[in-house]
């Protein structure tokens, strides 16, 4: 892919909008360019820009697929939950031939929204796969998809940033596949007025609820919290309770919040909170004893 020093159109207006033309980044290893969307916005002028000049150069979608993914914070702890509540949701577009776009030549055009903003991946010869552990796909097959639906789609989300449960992976992608399920036109149907898919197949690959690392990380979690309970007695052994609360404490909750769980943090509150309670019953006797001796 020869890299194109060329200003993308939908770039000055960006720069306006948001104050940033937004991310790009090109990975030669898997064929692809990835763009977000500046300002965790769901709205791109490069993409819509892009979608219009696609139907000039002649292409139309022949095939859009809604995906869903393991979420990897999930995957991480072993957990592959069926539902797709629990999962990461996008769309992948293939086009009726190779389009042209920032100086490399794309069959398959995915569309995913992040916390980050709108982020779209142009492929070369397949949807894209690296990092991508599909869950479940519906595909709808088309005979003549403009990409103008797209993009009219995209240019109707201006003003819309990510908020979870609002505006997110699930909802945009909900929203433009059904968007999409409308559009299109038949050409095997008599009418030209007959519109939507000609083909749908569906696939659930979701076979594992839950895996090796699961246990694996129940392991590691609780190696994690054997380690800093015995921290936490040696400190309040060898510091003494009063030092242990104000220097020993305070450092080893910081160090279980790098832990990557919430259990350890969890733990060491709960054993801080215990010896705070436990000082304190102990100290307010000693006060008692130390006045009835003045008097």
């Amino acid at each position: 892919m020869k890299k194109s020093n060329r200003r993308l159109a939908g770039t000055d207006e960006n720069v306006n909008l948001f104050g940033s033309e937004g991310r790009v980044s090109e990975s030669r290893a898997n064929s692809n360019l990835l763009f977000f969307a500046p300002d965790g916005s769901a709205y791109d002028a490069r993409l819509v820009a892009g979608l219009y000049d696609f139907e000039s150069q002649g292409a139309s979608l022949i095939r859009v697929t809604l995906f869903t993914t393991a979420l990897q914070q999930l995957s991480i702890a072993g957990l592959n939950p069926k539902h797709s509540d629990y999962q990461h949701l996008g769309l992948t577009i293939e086009f009726s031939k190779a389009v042209n776009f920032a100086g490399g030549s794309w069959r398959f055009l995915t569309l995913e929204m992040m916390s980050s903003g709108m982020m779209w991946t142009f492929n070369a010869e397949s949807e894209p796969t690296t990092n991508y552990d599909y869950q479940k796909k519906l595909s709808l097959s088309y005979d003549s998809l403009s990409p103008k639906v797209v993009a009219r789609y995209i240019a109707e989300q201006q003003g819309r940033r990510y908020v979870y449960g609002k505006t997110d992976c699930q909802t945009i992608a909900m929203e433009l596949a059904s968007r999409l399920a409308l559009h299109g036109r038949r050409l095997s149907s008599p009418s030209t007025l007959t519109h939507g898919p000609v083909l749908s197949d569906y696939a659930d690959l979701n076979t594992q609820q839950v895996t090796g690392r699961f246990f694996l990380a129940l392991a590691v979690v609780g190696l994690a919290v054997t380690v800093f309970y015995l921290i936490a007695r040696s400190l309040l052994r060898y510091m003494g309770p009063s030092a242990s609360m104000k220097i020993g404490m305070p450092m080893l909750f910081g160090l279980a919040l790098f832990s990557g769980s919430p259990v350890p943090p969890c733990a060491v509150g709960g054993l801080w909170l215990h010896l705070h309670k436990k000082i304190s019953t102990t100290v307010k006797p000693a006060l008692l004893v130390c006045e009835e001796g003045e008097n």
